[in-house]
Formats: structure tokens, sequence, C-alpha cells
């Protein structure tokens, strides 16, 4: 190891030769000593590290098996190693390692092992990192072909979940949209930071339906507040059509609220002019459809949304800071 600064000045040698060794000789030596660390790291009892490891055991408990899990991601990369302790080479080492699992054709392959997948998250949750967009995004397309292979009954199932987990609430790396879609389809819990975000995003409405969702099934007060801020919009998702094809009926985004804030609150839907939403055996909403035929329905149901929210959910609002006179508190 006393080499390595050496052989790193000889990098720069104008000599090809002499810049192939070198790069040679670090790599092994840098493989040589993550192989005796990894020893040591296993070893009962030890206090020894590996490079990422102080970040994955705040997210994981520390014992032998969750050890080992991730011993096995660093094992043989000792490229993976180098950067998880020189963040300004997270970004390099995330290109290659999705350089490295591409097809031949440069396509996303259709499943990849779970210690790939595995080293894309650890990569991407570094908080020194500076990922370019475009290696994030095909971060996600990796990560979606790799997350259902290691399963949560297996350890290094559970370490790619706990990783999975904190990128999921990481925000600005990936989309919410994209953090929402993956964490819906394993039914984390945390689904409801990226759909918080989308909420209060500008971006297309149509794909706020799984959000509702998440809020719904996993959210609490400071979620019913977000969808609240969703209650005067008054995009439209979709117009039914009757016999001759005239307009009947249809769905604004600030119908689909409502529905969310309705069910999360355990009312009856029938009460607000709403179908009965459909559900699994769980009783979990699985679809948010619902409609008004005119806007007389809707202005009804809105009304006795509000006064019944005003009367029951008044503990839960932030009182203003600034009440005009007469603002009931």
């Amino acid at each position: 190891p006393a080499a390595i600064p050496a052989l790193v000045e000889a990098l720069s040698s104008p000599d090809p030769e002499l810049r192939r060794r070198a790069q040679q000789l670090i790599e092994q030596i840098e493989e040589d000593g993550l192989t005796d660390s990894i020893e040591a790291f296993l070893t009962p009892g030890s206090s020894t590290t590996l490079p990422g490891w102080p970040l994955v055991a705040d997210l994981v408990d520390d014992t032998p098996e969750f050890r080992l899990a991730y011993a096995d991601i660093l094992r043989g990369d000792s490229q993976l190693a180098r950067a998880l302790s020189h963040p300004h080479l997270l970004s390099k080492e995330l290109q290659s390692q999705l350089s490295k699992m591409a097809t031949p054709n440069g396509s996303v392959p259709r499943g990849i092992p779970t210690v790939n997948a595995s080293a894309i998250l650890l990569l991407l949750i570094q908080p020194e990192a500076n990922h370019s967009a475009e290696s994030v995004s095909e971060s996600v397309r990796m990560i979606r072909q790799g997350v259902g292979r290691g399963g949560s009954d297996t350890v290094p199932g559970q370490l790619l979940q706990a990783l999975l987990t904190r990128w999921v609430v990481t925000s600005g790396v990936g989309t919410a949209f994209d953090r929402l879609t993956i964490a819906w389809q394993l039914t984390l819990p945390e689904s409801v930071v990226p759909a918080v975000e989308m909420l209060e995003q500008s971006g297309s409405p149509h794909q706020l339906h799984n959000a509702f969702l998440a809020i719904m099934r996993f959210g609490g007060a400071p979620e019913m507040a977000a969808v609240e801020t969703r209650l005067d919009d008054e995009q439209v998702l979709s117009i039914g059509r009757g016999p001759d094809n005239q307009p009947n009926g249809s769905t604004q985004l600030r119908d689909q609220a409502l529905a969310t804030l309705i069910v999360m609150n355990k009312q009856d839907p029938a009460q607000f002019g709403l179908k009965a939403l459909p559900m699994d055996t769980d009783k979990n909403v699985t679809a948010i459809v619902v409609s008004f035929d005119n806007e007389e329905q809707r202005k009804a149901a809105f009304e006795k949304w509000q006064i019944w929210s005003s009367k029951n959910l008044r503990k839960y609002r932030a009182q203003p800071m600034n009440a005009e006179e007469g603002t009931s508190l």
C-alpha cells in the first residue's frame, strides 16, 4: 500500500506502458487490501469497517448475516470500495457499474443480480454524490430489473430493500414519480414521501393517481394537508360519454383528492355522492374511480366535505400566523 502514491503519480506519465503497469499494480494492491479488510470485517466481534458500511449500518441491524451480505457487494470490486471512500469518484463509478451490466447493444437486461442492484443503490444514496440526470435515469431502469430478484425473505434481499427504502426518501436522486412507482410496486410505507413531492410539483395530473393511493394507504395528518392543497385543482382527468357520444360526467383532479380524504378519514363515500371505491381483500383501495354527472353534484359534495372537515379536522391543521378578525380558532 505504501507504493500507491508513487503509482498514482505514474498514472500521469506520458509513457502509456508505464501508465498501464501502474494502473494494474494499483488495482492489485487495492484488491489485496480489500480482501484483507473483508476478512477482518467478518471476524466475529470485529470493530473493523468497510467503505460505505457506516451509512448501511443505520439502515439494517449490525449482524453477521448483514455484514456478510454487505461484504458480498464489495467483494472483488476494489473500484467500488475506492469510490465509496473518495466521493469525487462516485459518479464515475456509477457509470462504470451501469456499463458493466448493460447488454452488448446498450439496453437494460431483463434481470440483474441482487448484488448489482444493491451496488447501484449504494452509490445513489451517498450524501456526497453528484450524479448526472442521465446516470440516475439509467440506474432507475436497472433497479426496476433487480428489486424483485432478491426477495425480502433473504438477507441480501432485505439489504437491497433497505437501500431501496433510503433511495425512495432521498429527494433529488431520480424523479419523485420513479421513486414512487418502485416503492408502490413493493408496497413500501415510505412511498408517501415521493407521493407528497408529486403533489407539491406541477407535473402531469394523470401521474398523481398512485400518489393519492399511497397517501390514502400509508399517510397521516401531514399527508392529508398535502392532499387538501389539491381540493381546488380543476384539471380535467377524464370525460365520460353517453348516448350519441355526448358528455356524461367528468373527473377532475380535485375529485380524486376529495375521495382520498374521505377514505383516510373513514367516511362513507355515499354521504358525499360518491360510489364505493374498489378494494382488495385487505380493504385497501386499489383504484380511485370517481366521477360527477354535473357541477351541481360536485359542488354539493365539496360543500358537505367543507362542513365535515371544518368541524372534525380542525385539530390537525396548523393555526394561521396572521388570522383575520373573525377567523375561527
